[in-house]
């Protein structure tokens, strides 16, 4: 039977080779025992998605940083080996290479992309500007507020003695940021919490209270960065996000604690800091003005706190000093 098994494999690959039509996708193959041998075909792998990491970075010019791209197939598994190609948005504002090794030139905010398999994955990369904050003051930017005012009972003063010592490297011992203190029959969990401007968020932190600390560079000016601690955030609200001025962000953690906004701005003699008020519109102040503040309430100046020093042990005030350190709403 094997011999003539073979003899039949011999007489058909004669006959095809005489000129019998082979059709091609059809394969004749003869085993040593009158088997057939067939050759697997692999399917092709198909990239379902691509993610960079890190999702953003904020650097300065001239910093460099790496990011890598996870390829994953359809069902999420890994896939090895994908040849991979990467861009930037704005080359002026960061340049990426072949590796994904990106070079931060200019500030601004760019997006860097990785294409594999025709499936894109993107990333932010914040590149940190540098503004005169002594020659051209603080930049009214800010659109709209950060909280929903209604709920709010009272707000401390930049440099007031509330909360503990936040201060930069040029000030010391005093809290350069804003409580607000809500009503006490207001429920606290239900504040909205928005974007002040449009930009994109480049951290968020858990607190070591309560919540999460919120960071935003804006677009219109990317040596900012507003901080706002203690806040739930919403649904795709995650790092590397673009935001607009006004959109929701998430709501207050709740009573535990108050809601607080710092705003930093980079400088060329390092980072500073300065009043969410002084940083509002006009029109974006409007709604506190309506009920009886003023910028000149809202921020103690530095020679009135420098002539009337806290006392600090490490981040803790030894007590509120004598200078006012509430404004109160109509």
């Amino acid at each position: 039977m094997q011999t003539l098994s073979r003899l039949t494999c011999a007489w058909s690959a004669a006959t095809l080779l005489a000129g019998t039509v082979l059709l091609l996708g059809t394969s004749t193959a003869c085993g040593a025992r009158g088997g057939g041998d067939t050759t697997a075909t692999t399917p092709t792998p198909v990239v379902g998605s691509v993610r960079i990491s890190p999702a953003t970075a904020t650097l300065d010019p001239g910093a460099t940083a790496r990011f890598t791209a996870e390829i994953r197939q359809a069902d999420g598994s890994l896939l090895p080996g994908v040849s991979v190609g990467w861009s930037t948005s704005s080359p002026g504002i960061a340049t990426v290479d072949s590796a994904g090794s990106v070079r931060a030139v200019a500030g601004g905010i760019a997006t860097v992309t990785a294409l594999a398999g025709g499936q894109t994955g993107t990333a932010t990369v914040h590149v940190r500007d540098v503004y005169d904050l002594d020659a051209r003051g603080v930049p009214a930017i800010l659109t709209h507020g950060y909280i929903d005012p209604g709920p709010i009972q009272q707000i401390s003063r930049f440099r007031s003695g509330v909360g503990h010592d936040y201060a930069d490297s040029v000030e010391s011992c005093r809290s350069m940021k804003h409580y607000f203190m809500p009503f006490a029959n207001a429920d606290w969990s239900s504040i909205a919490i928005f974007a002040p401007a449009s930009g994109i968020v480049t951290d968020i932190k858990p607190e070591t209270t309560f919540g999460s600390q919120v960071q935003i560079a804006p677009a219109a000016l990317t040596a900012m960065t507003i901080v706002i601690f203690h806040v739930v955030p919403d649904g795709g609200i995650t790092v590397g996000a673009s935001v607009t001025a006004g959109q929701r962000l998430g709501r207050h953690v709740g009573s535990q604690t108050m809601s607080d906004v710092a705003v930093r701005i980079e400088t060329p003699g390092g980072s500073r800091l300065v009043s969410y008020f002084d940083a509002l519109t006009d029109a974006a102040f409007d709604v506190y003005r309506a009920r009886g503040a003023t910028r000149e309430a809202l921020v103690l100046p530095r020679a009135d706190r420098d002539a009337n020093p806290l006392t600090c042990t490490g981040e803790q005030f030894q007590g509120p000093g004598t200078l006012g350190n509430w404004v109160f709403l109509n």
